[in-house]
């Protein structure tokens, strides 16, 4: 049975439509200052946003809400020039409301000061003492998981530039989406707690912790030891190596030095594609890509765990895959370097964050396994590399338009091994693997358009249907208009929507325009519409005759 063009299987009983939303004052610049505590898996954090009020309506202008999930504690939030009336944090989210409305077109700055202890998700910390575990910090937010230690508008239609300020010990490396400003010594810095009406304190703990904090200069590890007694109660990995708060250890730690890393993207970046990655890492230089050789293209991972060979055995073809994209789509990779970093965990498969890419180092490979498993390396590198056009540069507008990412990388994926390899046979191999997994879960499972705004999380999007489902559909699109017309539309449709948002509908009406094709009954059946063709084949041989009988009859209306 179906519901809303989607059967029974896929959502729960009473799912909700999800929308892009309506924002009448727009993030339009997010500022991270954060000084990393990684044995105690926390840190202390001060973020300003910058947002923009679009509206006439003053009641849609006096108060905006961030998505800011389980944070350990909100220490102060404040703004101008307008300042705050009040704010109340949830747990889930941050409400501000403003001492008036925000003046069409106008900006507010605001600043949040806060503590992240243990984050559920988007921020994975690794630490140990021993020799045989590395210590790192990566993040990893699709779909929505930047809220878990960035308070912001988790969604990719909110798109904002950043800057990020990354304070660690000297012996680790920062990395972060965009360009590398500076890396700086520094000293640990005091965390300014300013003057405010007491009716802004929400509650007791607000107040201790700000008195506490004003006092100390800003050794995180040792703010949340010995200034929140309650934190070392806490269950975090190796508690037989946390939370010492001797006097030797405390004045080690004064001694030690730090280096603060300066990172600023200046590309608009849905909160989803923002990354950052902290540890002791070694570093492979690839050879740079003729089409972009100004463009850095730099591999890191553990150094307690890899080396520089292993790096260019898995990643050396990064640059001769820039040029082919290239080739392919008519324009060069955007970003000013492309970064990608192996860790041991927080990463499922790989995730396309703008100019850092982050892995899962299963998937890395030495000499003697390129051989069998390099094909792996080089799909999963070229899928990651065709979302810095499908996805980051060219936005969907909502999670309804996932397959505008997913789909195309998967199906880019096929493109590359039938350009690239030695036997045809392997580029429809990997299109008959996509074929048998999203069958697998089409028929066993549930059925549901592409383009489907009826969903419970937005992480159940991203299933067989998305990724070779989605493919699929394309490479019979592809055929349907032929290749020169094929992708010289997808040109037109990235030119078009280049740093902009793009839906289902946007990418139809460019091919149309471009092939002078009506694609309505195409997109209808294989985009709006939930399932894919079944025929019932029955053959019949005559032997007198010596002829053969073939009957054919679709089935899927049937089975609906």
């Amino acid at each position: 049975m179906s519901k809303g063009g989607v059967q029974s299987g896929f959502t729960l009983d009473g799912g909700s439509f999800h929308f892009s939303p309506t924002l009448a004052l727009n993030p339009e610049h997010i500022e991270l200052e954060i000084q990393l505590d990684i044995p105690n898996h926390g840190f202390l954090g001060h973020c300003t946003t910058t947002i923009r009020s679009q509206s006439e309506n003053s009641e849609l202008t006096r108060t905006i809400q961030f998505n800011a999930e389980s944070f350990y504690s909100i220490l102060n939030v404040s703004s101008s020039p307008i300042g705050i009336k009040s704010y109340s944090y949830s747990g889930h989210s941050l409400e501000i409301n403003f001492n008036e409305s925000i003046p069409n077109s106008d900006q507010e700055f605001i600043s949040i000061q806060y503590i992240i202890f243990n984050p559920i998700s988007g921020l994975s910390f690794s630490s140990s003492t021993s020799n045989q575990t590395p210590n790192f910090v990566v993040s990893d937010h699709e779909t929505e998981r930047a809220r878990y230690w960035i308070p912001c508008i988790d969604h990719p239609s909110v798109r904002t530039t950043y800057s990020v300020e990354i304070s660690v010990p000297s012996e680790y490396t920062a990395l972060a989406c965009g360009k590398l400003i500076s890396s700086t010594p520094t000293t640990p810095k005091q965390f300014e707690i300013p003057t405010f009406p007491s009716t802004l304190v929400s509650n007791t703990e607000f107040q201790q912790i700000s008195t506490k904090i004003s006092q100390f200069k800003l050794n995180s590890s040792q703010i949340l030891t010995q200034y929140l007694p309650e934190f070392t109660q806490k269950s975090v990995p190796n508690t037989d190596e946390s939370f010492s708060s001797t006097k030797t250890e405390n004045e080690s730690k004064e001694n030690e030095q730090w280096t603060c890393w300066r990172w600023e993207l200046e590309e608009i970046c849905p909160s989803y594609l923002f990354c950052i990655a902290v540890g002791d890492f070694v570093k492979a230089e690839l050879k740079r890509a003729s089409t972009r050789n100004d463009m850095e293209l730099e591999v890191f991972a553990p150094k307690l765990w890899y080396d520089a060979n292993t790096l260019h055995c898995s990643f050396d073809s990064t640059g001769e895959m820039v040029d082919w994209m290239f080739k392919k789509l008519g324009r060069k990779l955007p970003w000013n370097k492309y970064f990608q970093v192996a860790t041991g965990s927080g990463i499922g498969g790989a995730m396309e964050n703008i100019s850092l890419v982050t892995w899962d180092d299963s998937l890395l490979v030495n000499e003697s396994m390129r051989l069998e498993r390099g094909w792996i390396m080089d799909s999963v590198n070229v899928h990651e590399m065709a979302h810095s056009y499908f996805g980051n540069a060219v936005v969907m507008k909502g999670f309804a338009h996932a397959w505008l990412k997913e789909s195309w990388a998967s199906f880019m994926e096929v493109v590359y091994a039938e350009e690239h390899s030695h036997e045809m046979a392997d580029s429809y191999g990997i299109l008959w693997m996509k074929r048998e997994g999203y069958f697998t879960e089409s028929n066993a499972k549930y059925k549901r358009p592409m383009c489907c705004y009826k969903f419970d999380s937005s992480w159940d999007m991203f299933d067989r249907h998305l990724y070779p489902g989605g493919a699929w559909r394309l490479n019979m699109l592809r055929h349907y208009l032929g290749e020169n017309v094929f992708w010289k539309a997808v040109q037109k449709y990235l030119d078009q929507y280049w740093n902009e948002t793009a839906d289902t509908h946007d990418f139809q009406r460019v091919l149309e325009k471009h092939s002078n094709v009506s694609l309505e009954m195409f997109f209808n059946q294989w985009f709006y519409s939930p399932g894919h063709l079944k025929i019932k084949v029955q053959m019949e041989y005559n032997v007198i005759e010596k002829s053969i009988g073939i009957q054919m009859e679709q089935i899927q209306m049937k089975e609906s």
